[in-house]
């Protein structure tokens, strides 16, 4: 999820004190039957059950506050999200851990405002009882006898001795009161509902999330298509980066060049002139005639694109052979490995040979032929277009994937 970032933190405090503990769980464990000989008075248990009730909706609101923090760590800790259905309920599990079993957008907005009503109730109780505890006791009268110097003794009226000494529950009542004061103040309330409700519209952004992103399209121009995905921050800093994802393209005829070596099964012609003895005529007969032309030259080929490492197609080509003549070529190829780079291909060529003149020969006997005149002994060849099988093995150089970032 792009961007999310955790609110402004509130200034409240939320650590309950040590002595408050202690006395709740007291005061649990006299109610339960303590072997402890206490048996505290009717408004001491009244006192600690409010507090404790007072407790409890104070760490409610703590937890309210908890869950934006929590639920960014969860996606910090989850740069890419592999099963959102699983993601989303251990997400709801951390709103209904603090919400009270409640995952419903609209019901968790009304917890905070709920939740306080209760808190200040249970504190205006604490106050009341608090006060009804510490409210000063009479234990008994007493008459006061002045004496003056003139010996004249005057009566004063009796007057109330009341019990005097440290406030019971002081420590308790002062957190109490300390807490339900930081919690209305202005400036910390405004904090506390956004600090609130910031974590639960980020867990209704998460619920409502499909965790899929979509980037621009990119063209796949070759045999394969090549995308690199990157996790970015809102800064656009690089978080995390996955090892690149190759799609082999399909369907639609493609057109691709290679060039190598070409073999045409024919060769050129040679013969080398000979007398024999007792003849005054020369002859001429053939040599061991070359069955094989090689050549440089590149293929084009087109071919239907699959998703298969062998693919096949039709190729047509051209060649230059060592005197500069051009040669011709129609085949059928096989498109081999990953980008189609290597090609085997079988087909007709049409490359010049040299042929033998026979102008100033006589016809062959038994593959001999004669010169006609002695004036004329060359041996002439005629550069001569002509069919052949060939098998050829070329190599694409050319970028064949196509990337996107």
């Amino acid at each position: 999820m792009n961007g999310v970032s955790e609110s402004e933190s509130t200034n409240i405090d939320f650590e309950i004190p040590e002595m408050i503990t202690n006395a709740l769980k007291k005061a649990e464990k006299d109610k339960n039957g303590s072997a402890e000989l206490y048996a505290p008075e009717v408004s001491d248990v009244d006192f600690l059950s409010e507090l404790k009730q007072f407790v409890q909706y104070f760490r409610k609101i703590e937890g309210y506050t908890q869950l934006e923090g929590q639920l960014v760590a969860l996606l910090n800790d989850h740069l890419f999200i592999e099963n959102a259905d699983v993601f989303k309920k251990h997400a709801g599990s951390m709103v209904q851990s603090h919400f009270d079993e409640d995952s419903i957008p609209l019901e968790l907005y009304k917890k905070l405002p709920k939740t306080l009503n209760s808190l200040d109730a249970a504190y205006f109780q604490l106050k009341k009882l608090y006060e009804e505890i510490n409210a000063m006791k009479e234990i008994g009268t007493m008459s006061v006898v002045l004496t003056f110097d003139s010996g004249e003794k005057r009566n004063i009226e009796s007057m109330a001795i009341v019990e005097v000494g440290q406030p019971k529950f002081k420590a308790e009542y002062d957190f109490v009161k300390k807490a339900y004061e930081e919690l209305h103040k202005k400036e910390n309330k405004q904090n506390l509902e956004n600090k609130v409700n910031a974590g639960i519209r980020l867990y209704q952004k998460i619920k409502d999330a499909c965790f899929t992103i979509y980037g621009d399209a990119g063209q796949a121009m070759g045999d394969i298509f090549t995308t690199k995905i990157a996790l970015k921050n809102a800064k656009g800093d690089t978080l995390h980066t996955y090892k690149p994802i190759t799609i082999r393209t399909r369907g639609g005829f493609k057109v691709n060049f290679s060039s190598g070596y070409l073999l045409s099964f024919k060769g050129n012609d040679s013969y080398s002139s000979f007398r024999t003895d007792g003849s005054s005529a020369t002859s001429i007969k053939a040599d061991n005639k070359d069955k094989m032309t090689h050549a440089l030259g590149a293929l084009c080929h087109v071919y239907f694109r699959g998703i298969h490492d062998l693919q096949p197609g039709i190729s047509a080509g051209l060649s230059v052979e060592d005197d500069a003549d051009l040669g011709f070529y129609l085949g059928l190829s096989a498109l081999f490995t990953e980008s189609n780079r290597l090609v085997f291909t079988a087909g007709v060529s049409m490359t010049k040979i040299d042929k033998l003149n026979t102008a100033n020969l006589s016809d062959a006997n038994n593959g001999i032929r004669t010169f006609l005149s002695e004036d004329n002994t060359n041996i002439n060849y005629d550069k001569v277009y002509r069919p052949a099988f060939f098998v050829g093995v070329t190599f694409n150089l050319s970028k064949q994937g196509s990337t996107k970032n």
